[in-house]
């Protein structure tokens, strides 16, 4: 009379416990290894792995520095435009910033991969239109410091904004 629910029978069958007759001391190993299973699976190549791991390098190494000078660039552009206006200097470092950007995480080759560095740029320019919202006596404590609490979301927004480039079909 005692009919298993179905969900029951789903939460037996997920976390499958084994009765007296089927049990295996096996089951209960597991691997304690430190590697990350995409670099040390059993079918990789090295050249997949070294793949793997380039572009991680490149994300360290050239994407999170050019985010955060391309952010702060913008900020502090934002923040001196009404004392030096638009000059050479700015222009550059802009650039310069994007072309770190694109280097880290997009591709030169595609046009669609300048939505990256813009959406970096993009979000600096809403956070500074919302810090000016707070005017206060330091105001360049709300632009610089207090800036580097939204970094994790200039962080996150450019890999967003690629996932949506690459995902839709070349015009």
């Amino acid at each position: 009379m005692n009919q298993p629910t179905q969900t029951d029978q789903k939460f037996e069958d997920f976390y499958h416990f084994p009765s007296g007759d089927e049990f295996d001391s096996r089951e209960l190993q597991t691997d304690y290894s430190f590697s990350t299973p995409k670099l040390s699976g059993p079918g990789r190549s090295n050249k997949e792995k070294f793949e793997i791991g380039y572009e991680w390098v490149k994300k360290l190494l050239l994407f999170l520095p050019g985010a955060w000078f391309l952010y702060l660039t913008t900020l502090a552009f934002v923040f001196m435009y009404s004392k030096i206006g638009l000059s050479f200097s700015f222009m550059i470092w802009f650039a310069a910033g994007s072309f770190i950007v694109l280097l880290g995480l997009g591709d030169i080759r595609k046009v669609r991969h300048l939505a990256i560095p813009a959406s970096i740029i993009g979000l600096a320019l809403t956070l500074a239109a919302a810090f000016s919202l707070f005017p206060s006596s330091m105001q360049a404590a709300l632009f610089f410091e207090y800036s580097m609490y939204f970094f994790p979301l200039v962080l996150i927004v450019p890999v967003m904004v690629k996932q949506m480039v690459d995902a839709e079909p070349p015009l």
